[in-house]
């Protein structure tokens, strides 16, 4: 995997590509956690504690 990187980010090509995806798939994981945690019932959102 780092090697791609490395291949990658030497020849110029899709850097801001490959950072923008990270940042999605970061994003997307966190909206996962939160759901997850709001079906649980971990997180009161909403609710009196």
């Amino acid at each position: 995997m780092m090697v791609v990187l490395t291949l990658m980010h030497r020849s110029g090509f899709g850097l801001s590509f490959i950072s923008l995806s990270v940042v999605l798939v970061l994003l997307l994981l966190l909206l996962l956690l939160l759901l997850l945690s709001y079906i649980m019932g971990g997180i009161p959102i909403g609710k009196p504690t």
